[in-house]
C-alpha cells in the first residue's frame, strides 16, 4: 500500500477517530444501537468529554435508552462498555406499568438487570417503594432491595431492613425487623409476605400483632405519598410503632383505645378479605376491654387459633391446650370458642369450652364434659355446665371441699361475682357447716332432683335440695366417715394465674424490646430514616 512519507497508518486513524468524535459531538440529536440480544437503541441531546485518570469519558447529556419494554432516561449516561450503561441524575426507568426512580443506575442490556442506589422510588401508581439501594430484574419484574425498604399502598404499609418484590404478582416478601400496618392492625415479624391483590399476610418469627378491636369505617393508614409519583415526592413513610404497642412497663396501659387486642406467635396467617387471621405456635391473646385501666381483660393461651371478624361480631376459636384467664374467672381445656354478637363492646358474648374442661369461680372448680358462659360489655352473667358435673369448692372458714355434682349445672353472676349454683338432675351433694359459730363442723351428704348452693363473697352461705330428697347426716364424731363423691376432683394447682400469664405477656413484650435495640445497633444511621 502506497502513504506519503512521514506519515504512519496510526496516525491516520487517529485522525479519523477524532473526525468520527467531532461529528457526533456537533450533533444536536444522536442515537445508536449496541450488539445486545434484545436491540438496544440509545438516544442524547449532546455529549461532553472529560479525562480522568488519563482516560477519555464520553457523557451523553438527556440521554434515552430503549430495550424492548424497558425505557431508561437520565440527566447524564457514561457507556462502559461489554453493554453496560451508567445513568446518573434523576433517573427514570418505565417497564409495563412500573416506573423506577433513583439517583444512579447502572444497566446491563445483555442481562436486563438494573441496579440503582441513592434515593430510590419505586411505583406503578398503585403501590410506593423507597429504599437506598435496588436491583430491579426487568424480565421477571422483580425488585429486590438489601439497605431497608419501605412499601406502601391504599390498605397497607410495610417496612423492613430486606426485601422483594414482584410487580405483576403485586406480591412482597420482606423479611428483618418487619412492621406492617392497616387501618386497624399493627404486625411486627421477622418475616412478612404479602399479596395486595389478595389483601393476604404470611407473618413468621417473633410475630406481634396489635389490633383496635373498633375503628372508624372509613380510617386509613397515613398519607403514602402516592399522591405524587415524581422523584419529588421521594421521602419517607411515618410510622410511629410506639404508638401502637406498649412498652413492657405499660403492657395494659392503652389510653388511646377502649379496646384492643395484643397476640404474640410464631405464625401469622391474616387473610383481609374476610378478616381471618390463623395463629399458630405458642400464642398468647390479651384483649382488653377498658382502654384506661387494662385490668378488664380477657387472657387467652394455647397453640393454635382462628380469629375472625365481622358485621355480625367477633369469633376465637382456640385450639390445643388451651388456658384463660379473666377478672374472676380461668379455665383451661382442649379447645375454646369465643362469640360475641355486634361490633359494640357492651353486645353479648359467649365462650364455649371442650374437651375435660375444668373452670374456676373464686374458689370453686367446675369439671364437666361442657362449658359455656354468657356475658355482655365486661362481665360474666352466667355459665351452662353439661356432662359429668363435678364442683368442688374450698371453704376457708372450716379448710373443707364442698362437693357438688349431677349430670348439669347453671351459675349466675352478679358483677363477675357468682351469686347461686344450681345443679340437676341427679344432683349429689356433700357439704361441711358449722350449725353456729364455734360450734363442731358437721357434714351432711344429700341427693335430690335439684340441689342450690348460694354464695356470698365466694362463701356458701346456703343449701337447698329440692324435690326426691334424700340425706345422711355426719356428726363432728362421725365425719370421717363421710366419703368424697364419686368423680371427686380438685386441683388447684392447674388453674391458670393471672399474675403468671402477665409475667409471659411482660417477657415476650420485653424480648421484642431487647431485640429491636440489639439490631438497631448494627443499623447505619445513614439508613436510619428507612430502616425506622
Amino acid at each position: 500500500m502506497m502513504h506519503s512519507p512521514g506519515i504512519s497508518i496510526r496516525t491516520i486513524n487517529c485522525f479519523v477517530v477524532a473526525c468520527f468524535w467531532a461529528l457526533w459531538m456537533s450533533c444536536d440529536s444522536n442515537a445508536y444501537q449496541d450488539q445486545s440480544a434484545e436491540k438496544v437503541v440509545v438516544q442524547w441531546d449532546e455529549a461532553e468529554r472529560s479525562v480522568v485518570d488519563g482516560v477519555e469519558i464520553i457523557h451523553l447529556i438527556n440521554a434515552r435508552v430503549r430495550q424492548g419494554e424497558t425505557f431508561l432516561r437520565a440527566d447524564r449516561m457514561i457507556d462502559e462498555g461489554a453493554n453496560v450503561r451508567l445513568f446518573t441524575g434523576n433517573v427514570r426507568i418505565i417497564e409495563r406499568g412500573d416506573t423506577v426512580y433513583a439517583d444512579v443506575v447502572r444497566y446491563d442490556s445483555d442481562l436486563k438487570i438494573a441496579y440503582a442506589s441513592g434515593t430510590i422510588h419505586m411505583t406503578d401508581g398503585a403501590v410506593s417503594l423507597r429504599s437506598t439501594s435496588a436491583v430491579y430484574y426487568s424480565d421477571e419484574k422483580r425488585t429486590v432491595f438489601d439497605t431497608g425498604v419501605q412499601y406502601a399502598d391504599s390498605l397497607t404499609l410495610l417496612t423492613s431492613h430486606r426485601g422483594v418484590y414482584w410487580s405483576e404478582e403485586s406480591q412482597a416478601n420482606f423479611s428483618g425487623d418487619v412492621r406492617l400496618r392497616q387501618k386497624d392492625l399493627y404486625v411486627e415479624a421477622d418475616s412478612v409476605s404479602y399479596s395486595r391483590e389478595e389483601d393476604v399476610f404470611f407473618a413468621e418469627g417473633n410475630v406481634v400483632v396489635d389490633r383496635l378491636d373498633a375503628v372508624e369505617e372509613d380510617a386509613v393508614p397515613e398519607a403514602t405519598g402516592l399522591e405524587d409519583a415524581g422523584p419529588e415526592a421521594v421521602g419517607t413513610v411515618e410510622i410511629d410503632p410506639n404508638s401502637w404497642v406498649s412498652a413492657s412497663n405499660e403492657i395494659l396501659g392503652f389510653v388511646d383505645a377502649e379496646a384492643r387486642s395484643l397476640m404474640f406467635s410464631d405464625i401469622v396467617t391474616h387473610d383481609g378479605r374476610v378478616d381471618s387471621s390463623w395463629v399458630f405456635g405458642s400464642v398468647l391473646l390479651l384483649r382488653t376491654r377498658d382502654g384506661e385501666s387494662g385490668t378488664d381483660s380477657l387472657m387467652v393461651m394455647a397453640q393454635s387459633m382462628i380469629l375472625s371478624r365481622s358485621a355480625g361480631g367477633d369469633k376465637v376459636i382456640a385450639m390445643d391446650s388451651v388456658s384463660v384467664v379473666e377478672t374472676n374467672f380461668s379455665v383451661v381445656g382442649d379447645s375454646l370458642v369465643y362469640d360475641r354478637s355486634g361490633r359494640n363492646q357492651d353486645d353479648r358474648f359467649e365462650t364455649r369450652m371442650f374437651g375435660d374442661p375444668i373452670a374456676w369461680l373464686a374458689d370453686s372448680q367446675i369439671t364437666a364434659d361442657t362449658l359455656q358462659v354468657w356475658g355482655r360489655a365486661s362481665s360474666n352473667d352466667s355459665l351452662l355446665a353439661s356432662g359429668n358435673v363435678f364442683v368442688a369448692s374450698l371453704d376457708t372458714t372450716i379448710n373443707k371441699i364442698q362437693q357438688l355434682k349431677g349430670r348439669s349445672l347453671t351459675a349466675y353472676f352478679e358483677r363477675d361475682t357468682l351469686r347461686t349454683m344450681k345443679v340437676s338432675p341427679n344432683a349429689e351433694a356433700l357439704y361441711y357447716i358449722e350449725p353456729d359459730p364455734g360450734e363442731p363442723t358437721v357434714a351432711i351428704h344429700s341427693t335430690a332432683d335439684r340441689i342450690e348452693f348460694t354464695f356470698e363473697e365466694g362463701t356458701i352461705v346456703d343449701v337447698r335440695a329440692v324435690s326426691g330428697v334424700q340425706g345422711t347426716f355426719y356428726p363432728e364424731n362421725l365425719i370421717d366417715r363421710a366419703q368424697d363423691l364419686v368423680g371427686y376432683a380438685w386441683e388447684p394447682d392447674r388453674r391458670p394465674k393471672r399474675k403468671e400469664m402477665l409475667d409471659e405477656l411482660s417477657r415476650r413484650n420485653n424480648y421484642r424490646i431487647d431485640r429491636k435495640r440489639s439490631i438497631m445497633v448494627l443499623v447505619d444511621p445513614s439508613e436510619s430514616e428507612i430502616r425506622e
